[in-house]
């Protein structure tokens, strides 16, 4: 599904947003995600490229992966909220921690909002338009989440190790290690079965997965 046939952003301008991450699987998902839709991207892989992007260029939203090596999230935030010499924006988190106190601490940096990671890409289009100034046109009803039948789906013919790599993958966010677990699954799964999994990974949509994971084999190490 392309994007760029479903949204598109309403705006006199292309917003520019930083995006920062030290994984470049992470940075191509978000790029593959925001370009189409109408967003100008710029990239950091830790938090001291990040600073140096905001005192170097005007920019309308950072969204800040919280680790990473040379200067994490929580420092790079800190820095730039103390930045009196240029313009403050939105920074929104994107985190994959459950934890209250990791949320609190992000918070604490003056960060605006946060996303937990893996995210919908509604969830992360309904957070950036919270706090920017602009909005989506959206082609009928194409962006809502693909419809699958989950309770069509059974693993229970997966053999255990590879039901626990995808469940280590899906829990870490690991897009391309459960893309790739995934087709080690397919002698395993009927057409139908491969078809719907393939497309909740490639939507994102990792709590069905778990849901299927625990309804089909009861244990996802998760």
């Amino acid at each position: 599904e392309a994007v760029q046939d479903v949204i598109l952003v309403a705006h006199e301008q292309h917003p520019k947003l930083l995006i920062v991450d030290d994984k470049e699987e992470n940075l191509q998902v978000l790029r593959e995600l925001l370009q189409p839709v109408g967003f100008t991207i710029s990239e950091a892989r830790n938090g001291k490229e990040a600073t140096d992007l905001f005192k170097s260029q005007p920019l309308d939203l950072i969204l800040m992966d919280m680790r990473m090596p040379v200067m994490d999230g929580y420092e790079a935030s800190t820095k730039i909220r103390e930045d009196k010499d240029h313009p403050q924006i939105p920074i929104i988190a994107l985190t994959a921690s459950a934890f209250e106190e990791d949320k609190e601490r992000i918070y604490a940096t003056g960060i605006d909002d946060y996303v937990r990671k893996p995210f919908q890409r509604q969830t992360l289009f309904s957070a950036i338009k919270k706090h920017l100034n602009i909005d989506y046109i959206y082609d009928d009803d194409a962006v809502a989440d693909i419809p699958i039948k989950e309770s069509d789906i059974n693993l229970s013919a997966v053999p255990t190790m590879l039901a626990d790599s995808l469940a280590e993958a899906v829990n870490t966010a690991d897009f391309n290690e459960a893309l790739e677990v995934l087709d080690n699954m397919k002698e395993f799964l009927a057409a139908g079965e491969f078809s719907l999994m393939k497309s909740l990974i490639e939507s994102f949509q990792y709590e069905k997965i778990f849901e299927i994971l625990s309804r089909t084999l009861g244990n996802t190490n998760s």
